[in-house]
């Protein structure tokens, strides 16, 4: 529009040219009589030289048809660069950009007015709108909450965490210092703090402190006064004209008796205390009385003029200060607004994740509820267009429908209907509304409230950018001379990129994607849920899981970076959080699926009073007395699926002092080994087999020395009673030793013996007939005919309660029979997945081995890393040890490193996960032997193998050995040698005479079974397969050689069974060497 203001940005042009001044504020004009020419060869004469404020120095040509901006003037004025892209043209200056202009054909048209040309214009960079919006809370919080879904904001709570992450990724490296905050929260120095013992529920204790006198706020208030919910942060400000007691008392009584009396209806009874500084208007008077009637004891902790010692109220004082002096400065609120400031800014408090809440909200913390969505919170006092609700006659219907204020805050329920309160000029009191759309964007905001006069009515019109109350982006144009809405549209996402000048993946809101309205705080969760599944219906958005991982986010934060934040390890981790377990009864309570864990809990307790775990006792005084809590776990099946929630009371084991509470705790549990064989014998021997486990197998055991305890979450007691335990609670010190005590009595009174090199291995003869039987804690397996394990089965059953079926799952282990039950098969494929799907190697590329070829790993290679090593190396030993033999040398190598990794060593382990994870369906298969019918013919055969000086720290060699009974897969291992080797041979020795420690091992144990069994056992040597013929010459001789005279005695345990007939040694090839 050539009649507007605007430019074209002219890269030819010499200087600002317009062609009149109308618009520019206060020029300063002097005469000038130069010629300017154009490239068609015509001149113009420049009349005047002028001296403006919004573009400096300009040249006046009347007549000229176009407004020009010069390129190179603008470069040297405001040093800076100029950028022209495809969609418009930008200027940067120390990394921040601004739109300058927008493309139109193939020209650059200046899209900003004269005024609001190089004003300061916000960062579009959708975190920073975000920081602006929620209060300038920490852009890190706002990341993680948004990466955990509890930010309930749209389109972000729907998006693929993958997709978000990279976003988030970019806004935060593009992310600028906030100059708001840098004004509003700068601080001194902080003092030494002086902590207390924490609050263990909510309302238990309060912090109360007051703050004045200040300028007298438009509803006549002086001082204010937070009080502060010790456990869960949740704030409510109290407001009153005077520092008097009474008054306090008054508006004491009214907010906080009604929360107390909301909370006392519902069944939640607590005796809060009251933590203030001392200041007699609080601790005497009418307030003291007041509390007291309310059942509030004082708890006063702070002398006289040492306001640190009330830590908490002080420090949540500066928060809400800081954070309404900013929220008051971004959109220019005058100074009597204060009250509804600190209003609005506990609003959002209250409701904001926090770190040390576990990135929960103190709402839902306080409350014991779900967090509410967040689509209706908006920054204060920004201008809000409003509807009038009232109908208008027909005299009045060509009036405007609307007129113009600035959001306070809002009214009680405004999270379920929607309602704002609005500040309105001209009118005394705020008024209440819902049909209303925000002007959040700075430069607009602020020309509209300099162009609105005492009656709120505007002196100029134009277009405005606004957000509705739903979280919609729209393009308002207003009659501002009426203030009347003449049109609304909605935008599309080109208009968007051209106003904001941002990347069309960024755009803050996408229009196709609303949040739904949050579920009614209320304790009935059905009726929520209903409520939340019916406006999900009306709106067509999918729902959206409602679950906070807060021991993934605690790992995070204080083990895996050792309270460093890495953000891509952030990204990464909690990308691949799924199901959420609550850490204590009071996780569980604020938890979507809270009644589930209710039930458990309640479960729970009926079960221990039932088998008489505790009796009522009166309190003994100075006697030291436990903590009891309760713990919840999922049950899963071997894909992985949730099929049972359990609470488990558990002991604070911690507490327990040795030689008073205890005096033994160790308790043996079967060798992981020991567990093959007792599958692979039933394979052999074609004997049935199934699996049975206890439950609440603690509870049967009986304390040799009973303790006292608190009662649990759940259970009333009167203040002058406790709990005297009986019983082995789970988290005792020594509650597995009294049950394996208990339950191996009651195995060898069914006839069972314990094997003499493993404490948990059982084996029993009945007639012609045998049973194996291996303990780990309290799930058991059990093999032998099947009509002997139902027998024995029900005897338990008379004594404990436990649950037999036939073997398939077992210590993470999925267990397959074929048909004919002359073949099984070991496999981890769910802990595989979960593996990979929480260090993020499902989508890598196919490895066909687990180490690189030729890799060489060393300490002193590659750079120290803050990554989770140790645990993903330890779950690899696991996984190795239980059924992936193929990755035990790789294993064995990088277990080495694990008390100073380095990111070599980290990819090196990534790369294991990645082979294991893609071949996943790999494991262990046992076959049934044709000549194998009986015990005592079962065979041991071993292999060994080294590579010779594998160790480039130590210059040792490396030890590998496989151990087979029968031809299946009984034990193997790779270890480093305990000395340093000159040749070969020695090496080859050495890992020989390691195999055979594991040979006679497995052998004794064989032998003790028959024996004590009274089965004969056919004596014939074991026999072992090495690829060295030197090694078998020495093996197989006392003579010393100048090469070997220097071994170690310990290495003749070899020659020692090759020379009694024990042992048989065999050269194989290199190339057939498993």
């Amino acid at each position: 529009d050539e009649d507007g203001p605007w430019f074209y940005v002219d890269s030819g042009a010499s200087c600002h040219q317009v062609k009149s001044l109308e618009g520019f504020s206060s020029p300063e004009c002097t005469s000038c009589k130069e010629l300017v020419r154009y490239n068609d060869g015509s001149t113009k004469q420049i009349t005047k030289t002028c001296k403006v404020n919004e573009l400096g120095k300009v040249k006046l040509i009347p007549g000229s048809t176009h407004n020009l901006l010069s390129v190179s003037q603008l470069i040297d004025d405001k040093d800076c660069s100029v950028v022209f892209t495809k969609s418009g043209v930008n200027s940067v200056k120390n990394g921040l950009a601004t739109s300058i202009g927008i493309r139109s054909g193939n020209m650059y048209v200046s899209t900003i007015p004269h005024k609001a040309f190089f004003s300061i214009r916000p960062s579009s960079n959708p975190l920073y709108l975000l920081h602006v919006r929620l209060g300038h809370v920490s852009p890190m919080h706002i990341i993680k909450a948004l990466l955990n879904k509890t930010l309930l904001i749209s389109p972000y709570h729907s998006m693929d965490k993958k997709v978000l992450s990279k976003k988030l990724r970019k806004w935060l490296e593009e992310f600028h210092i906030c100059a708001t905050c840098g004004v509003s929260k700068i601080t001194r120095h902080s003092i030494k703090k002086i902590l207390s013992q924490p609050a263990n529920s909510p309302m238990h204790t309060l912090h109360l402190d007051r703050c004045g006198p200040s300028s007298t706020s438009r509803e006549g208030f002086k001082y204010w006064l937070p009080v502060v919910d010790g456990y869960s942060a949740h704030t409510v400000p109290l407001f009153t004209a005077d520092a008097t007691s009474a008054s306090l008392a008054r508006e004491f009584s009214r907010v906080i008796g009604g929360i107390l009396l909301r909370l006392r209806k519902i069944g939640i009874y607590y005796i809060s205390h009251l933590k203030s500084d001392n200041e007699k208007a609080i601790i005497h008077g009418e307030m003291k009385r007041t509390c007291e009637a309310l059942g509030i004891r004082f708890y006063p902790v702070s002398a006289p003029y040492r306001s640190r010692q009330n830590g908490k109220a002080e420090r949540q004082i500066r928060t809400i200060t800081e954070m309404v002096r900013v929220s008051m400065k971004h959109y220019g609120a005058p100074a009597n607004e204060w009250a509804h400031a600190i209003r609005h800014a506990c609003h959002h408090l209250n409701r904001i994740p926090k770190a040390i809440l576990r990135y929960n909200t103190p709402y839902a913390l306080f409350w014991s509820t779900v967090s509410p969505g967040l689509d209706y919170l908006r920054p204060f006092y920004c201008p809000v267009f409003c509807k009038t609700d009232a109908p208008l006659s027909k005299t009045k219907r060509f009036l405007p429908v609307g007129f113009l204020g600035n959001l306070l805050g809002y009214p009680k329920g405004s999270q379920i209907h929607h309602t704002y309160l609005v500040r309105v000029k001209g009118k005394a009191q705020p008024v209440v509304v819902r049909n209303v759309y925000f002007v959040e964007d700075l430069v607009e905001a602020k020309r509209i409230n300099a162009l609105q006069d005492t009656n709120g009515r505007t002196l100029s019109s134009g277009g405005v950018r606004i957000k509705d109350n739903s979280g919609e982006d729209r393009y308002l144009m207003v009659d501002l001379d009426r203030n009347s809405v003449l049109r609304s549209s909605n935008v599309d996402s080109d208009s968007v990129l051209r106003s904001s000048n941002v990347d069309r993946n960024s755009v803050l809101i996408d229009a196709k994607s609303v949040q739904p309205t949050p579920p009614v705080t209320d304790d009935d969760k059905q009726q929520s849920i209903l409520n939340v599944r019916k406006l999900r219906a009306n709106r067509g958005v999918p729902p959206n899981r409602i679950g906070i991982n807060y021991g993934l986010i605690s790992k995070i934060m204080n083990h895996e970076f050792n309270g460093k934040v890495d953000i891509h390890e952030v990204f990464s981790l909690l990308a691949s959080s799924k199901v959420y377990v609550p850490k204590s009864h009071w996780d569980a309570l604020r938890c979507i699926d809270k009644n589930d864990w209710l039930k458990a809990s309640s479960i729970e307790i009926g079960k221990l009073e039932r088998m008489n775990a505790w009796t009522v006792v009166k309190r003994p005084e100075g006697k030291k007395i436990m903590n009891l809590m309760f713990t919840c776990a999922v049950k899963t099946n071997e894909k992985g699926d949730v099929t049972e929630k359990k609470a488990r009371l558990v002991a604070r084991g911690d507490t327990q002092r040795p030689g008073i509470d205890y005096k033994e705790t160790f308790s043996p549990t079967v060798k992981q080994a020991n567990v093959r064989l007792i599958i692979m014998l039933s394979v052999l021997l074609g004997l049935d087999i199934m699996q049975f486990d206890f439950a609440s197998a603690f509870l049967y055991a009986s304390l040799q020395i009973p303790v006292l305890a608190e009662p649990p979450p759940g259970l009333l007691l009167a203040d002058d009673e406790c709990l005297l335990i009986k019983r082995a609670l789970y988290g005792m010190c020594n509650s597995s030793r009294e049950w394996y005590l208990l339950v191996s009595k009651e195995f060898k009174l069914l006839g069972f013996k314990a094997s003499r090199l493993d404490s948990c291995l059982y084996y029993r003869r009945s007639g012609t007939d045998i049973q194996l039987l291996g303990l780990h804690v309290d799930d058991g397996i059990l093999a032998g005919p099947k009509q002997l394990n139902l027998d024995m089965i029900n005897k338990l059953k008379l004594k404990y309660k436990l649950k037999a079926e036939p073997l398939r799952w077992y210590l993470g282990m999925h267990i397959k029979f074929s048909k004919d039950r002359t073949m099984v098969s070991l496999s981890m494929e769910a802990y595989i997945v979960k593996l990979a799907e929480k260090y993020r190697v499902v989508d890598s590329k196919r490895v066909s081995t687990p180490l690189e070829p030729g890799i060489i790993l060393s300490r002193n290679k590659g750079k120290r890393t803050d990554a989770p090593y140790l645990e993903l190396v330890g779950a690899l030993i696991y996984l190795m040890c239980a059924v992936r033999p193929d990755i035990s040398f790789a294993v064995h190598r990088l277990s080495k490193y694990m008390s100073n990794p380095s990111d070599m060593h980290w990819m090196c382990a990534k790369r294991v996960l990645t082979y294991v994870f893609h071949t996943k369906s790999l494991g262990i298969v046992y076959s049934k032997a044709k000549d194998v019918s009986k015990l005592s013919e079962v065979r041991l055969t071993g292999y060994c193998d080294s590579d010779g000086h594998g160790d480039v720290d130590k210059r040792r060699s490396t030890t590998g050995y496989l151990i087979m009974m029968s031809g299946n897969v009984l034990y193997y291992k790779a270890c480093t040698q305990s000395i340093a080797v000159d040749n070969m041979c020695e090496a080859e020795f050495i890992s020989g005479c390691t195999a055979t420690h594991e040979l006679v091992y497995f052998d004794n144990i064989l032998s003790t079974m028959c024996e004590d069994m009274k089965l004969q056992r056919d004596v014939k040597p074991m026999k072992l397969f090495v690829d060295n013929n030197a090694a078998i010459k020495v093996a197989s001789s006392y003579e010393l050689s100048g090469r070997s005279k220097h071994l170690e005695k310990k290495f003749w345990h070899l020659k020692d069974k090759v020379h009694y007939g024990d042992l048989t040694v065999h050269h194989i090839r290199s190339e057939e060497n498993p």
